[in-house]
Parts: C-alpha cells; structure tokens; sequence
C-alpha cells in the first residue's frame, strides 16, 4: 500500500525563489522553485510581489490565478529545513570570515555556550553585528 504525502499546512517566501513549507507530519521543508520558472504556468512566480501572495488552501500550496503545486510533489522534491543550534551558526560565521582563535583559543576547542558567546564579541568588537544577521539570512534562510 503507497502511503501518501503529508498536507502542507503553513508557507512562507525565503530568499533565491525558496519556499519553506510546514507539513502535517510536523516536518518543516526547504523547495526551490527555481527550475519551475522556466515553465511558462509558473513564470509569474519571479514577480516578488506575486511570489509574496503565497498561501495553503486544503493542504496545497497555491497563489491567485490558480497557481499551485501539490503537496506530494512539494514533499518529495524539497529538503529537510536543518535543525542548526546557535553554535553552529557562529562556528560557520568565524569560518566564512577565517577567525579561526579568538582571544588565544581556537574556535574549535570552544564550548557550544562559548563559542556563541565570543561570536557575539567579536561581532561587537568589529561593528559586524548587522553583517551577522545578513549571514545568517543568507546561509540559514529557515532561522532568518
């Protein structure tokens, strides 16, 4: 017996035309719509403001005009929203910006509680702060 697809059952726009989808399981996925724009039903997609008319209607996503994707197909062909704690995130942000010790102790021999904190430092120490969450926006778009 084929089990079918969760509904979806909240939406909302991420950046790069993604979509973050909550299904009835509880899962929360990432789908790129990317490779659907070139389909001449879902150019209107690009338009920013169109895109933002986004809504689920009896577990579908859809948008005006009757555009929408099935809830299986948004299932299957999108990826897990990663679960990231904190300290990963600002492991990443030392990496992208090469911080690799701060203070004399390396990154990677810090706690997860310190790590977070000397990130949150060295963002004040260095006028980073809205560079942080421009980051974090861009590589953890769930979180964002």
């Amino acid at each position: 017996m084929r089990t079918l697809s969760p509904d979806a059952v909240d939406v909302a726009v991420r950046d790069n035309h993604t979509i973050a989808v909550s299904f009835s399981n509880g899962e929360r996925r990432l789908f790129d719509l990317t490779p659907l724009l070139e389909r001449k039903c879902y150019a209107c997609l690009n338009d920013p403001v169109f895109l933002s008319g986004v809504s689920v209607q009896n577990g579908c996503v859809t948008w005006p005009d009757d555009i929408d994707i099935d809830p299986e197909w948004l299932y299957e062909d999108s990826v897990p929203a990663a679960s990231y704690t904190w300290a990963d995130i600002a492991r990443a942000y030392f990496k992208h910006h090469r911080v690799f010790s701060y203070r004399l102790k390396a990154v990677s021999d810090m706690s997860d509680d310190e790590v977070v904190q000397k990130c949150h430092w060295w963002q004040e120490e260095h006028h980073m702060v809205d560079d942080y969450w421009a980051f974090v926006k861009e590589h953890f778009p769930e979180l964002a």
